[in-house]
């Protein structure tokens, strides 16, 4: 090519992937409040599944997980139940994100309603445990392969708790500490560094093997990974999630995992936790008619009762 048809037609520049987020199922009501609430509970017992998959030897509490979702499984629950879209700036742990242009969602949990805490069990046999109120996910797109980034939060974003951890680690360098390992992708902030960035420590990120119901489930990484963050294999996600209110049995022999449902168990069911949705704060012209009637007939009630 000449140096003139060079500047006349210059070559094209390629864009980063962006995330085109499939249609949402048509029986998900986004708004609707009774449902919202069930699809929430859903998301709180898909969490426990992953905890009880991490057992004590992967456990953490402060981190974030990676999670290979191929099918748009874990999207489709997640994305009707967006509490919060966040824009930049207001956005954090970005390192996965293909453009800063892609939103960011929270969804709420609060622990009067859920109770949801991440739970790890100490070498001494003591417990440390976060209690968790805020999920902070989005997708992105790597190897052309589709993955929800997630983080369990103890406050959402605009919050003024948020605001004094994220000085307490950004500004003054001082993070959370538990006795488990933490598994942030942004480890290079800490002081103690990272630990299973580096190919080296691959045997040590995650199990080994992975056997579901008898058949082995690659754990190989099919996405660049940035720091210490988990790992979750397409075929355990979607194993999480199709048994999401069943007991599954974890067994952990050395560095190797195995997951099946025992025959004869019964999904465990979940109520779901319904709130009535507000009128807005204001009475009704009825229910303001209603009162008036009912105060009107109880001093009248009481002008009879002391005249006789």
């Amino acid at each position: 090519m000449s140096w003139f048809n060079w500047i006349t037609t210059p070559p094209k520049i390629e864009e980063p992937p962006k995330f085109i987020r499939p249609p949402l199922k048509p029986t998900t009501a986004r708004r609707n409040v009774f449902y919202a609430n069930v699809d929430k509970q859903k998301v709180v017992d898909y969490i426990k599944q992953i905890y009880r998959f991490l057992g004590d030897k992967y456990c953490f509490v402060s981190g974030g997980f990676v999670i290979q979702d191929d099918d748009n499984a874990l999207l489709q629950l997640l994305h009707p139940l967006d509490d919060k879209i966040l824009k930049y700036p207001l956005q954090s742990h970005t390192a996965f994100k293909n453009t800063k242009e892609e939103d960011m969602f929270e969804i709420h949990v609060p622990s009067k309603e859920y109770n949801l805490t991440s739970s790890c069990k100490c070498a001494d046999g003591t417990v440390t445990e976060r209690p968790v109120q805020n999920i902070k996910w989005y997708p992105f797109i790597d190897n052309d392969k589709k993955f929800i980034y997630l983080k369990l939060e103890d406050h959402p974003t605009i919050d003024i708790g948020h605001a004094i951890q994220a000085i307490s680690r950004y500004g003054l360098g001082q993070s959370n500490t538990s006795c488990v390992d933490t598994r942030r992708e942004d480890c290079e902030k800490d002081k103690s560094g990272c630990k299973y960035k580096t190919d080296e420590l691959t045997p040590t990120r995650t199990y080994e093997t992975i056997t579901i119901d008898g058949v082995v489930c690659s754990s190989d990484e099919t996405y660049t990974r940035k720091g210490d963050e988990f790992f979750i294999p397409c075929c355990v996600n979607n194993y999480l999630l199709d048994n999401v209110n069943r007991e599954i049995q974890f067994v952990v022999t050395d560095n190797n995992i195995s997951m099946s449902i025992s025959s004869g168990v019964e999904p465990i069911v979940v109520e779901p936790i319904v709130v009535q949705p507000s009128v807005g704060g204001r009475k009704s012209k009825k229910n303001k008619k209603m009162n008036k009637k009912t105060k009107k007939n109880k001093r009248a009630n009481k002008k009879t009762k002391k005249q006789n």
